[in-house]
């Protein structure tokens, strides 16, 4: 692969910027920018004197230095420097999540004492709702209610209906106060007293701050399902 050599204004104490440098949006709504820089090994400690993971980026102030590595040759060496954050500056931009869909098999058990007492157990397919994104400072809860139907976002009112249709009951046990077990024929009554119509419900949040930026990336699951008693 060739590089090109982007000009002497784009010097760093005798290291060479290249070509390729591009702009790229992480899952959590944060701009990414990864430089490759190309110098020989004798100025490589002044140039990486000019670098400290954690630092700001002099032309994009909301950007912050995430990682750097670097490959030394026979005579020369390439650096890359990856950069993290706002490109703009601009918060809002980590408002639209990254919403992706699963399943997963969760159980349930409810009672009831009319019209007798009894218990249900159900094994049950859950369709969930993930969504991923990023804030300037810890999230501490949930960001987004299901049941109250965040339509602004986009994509949500496809994949809400797509995982309300993939709810499925895959095992029920009625089981009276006597240990008898009803097979297929519970009287209606007491199925209508044993059932429960399923619901959005916050499963998890979990936090990660972005090493050496004042960033951080969530992770928030919603599941469609039964709820116990």
């Amino acid at each position: 692969m060739s590089i090109i050599y982007l000009g002497k204004q784009n010097d760093i104490d005798k290291f060479h910027l290249q070509a390729g440098h591009v702009w790229t949006k992480s899952e959590n709504g944060l701009d990414v920018l990864e430089e490759t820089y190309s110098g020989a090994n004798t100025s490589l400690n002044q140039f990486l004197n000019n670098y400290k993971k954690g630092d700001a980026k002099k032309d994009a102030r909301s950007m912050y230095l995430s990682e750097l590595n670097y490959e030394i040759g026979r005579s020369f060496t390439d650096v890359q420097i990856t950069w993290i954050g706002l490109k703009n500056d601009d918060k809002s931009e980590m408002d639209t999540p990254k919403i992706s869909k699963r399943t997963s098999i969760k159980t349930a058990t409810f009672q009831t004492l009319t019209p007798e007492p009894a218990t249900r157990e159900v094994s049950y397919i859950a369709p969930e709702l993930v969504f991923s994104y990023g804030s300037d400072e810890e999230q501490i809860d949930a960001k987004y209610d299901l049941n109250g139907k965040d339509k602004d976002l986009t994509k949500l009112s496809k994949l809400d209906q797509e995982s309300e249709n993939a709810f499925k009951i895959i095992k029920s046990v009625i089981t009276t106060e006597a240990g008898e077990i009803y097979h297929n024929n519970a009287p209606a009554a007491l199925v209508v007293a044993l059932s429960r119509f399923p619901e959005w419900a916050f499963q998890s949040l979990e936090t990660e701050s972005i090493k050496h930026t004042p960033y951080w990336t969530n992770t928030e699951v919603h599941a469609f399902q039964l709820e116990d008693e």
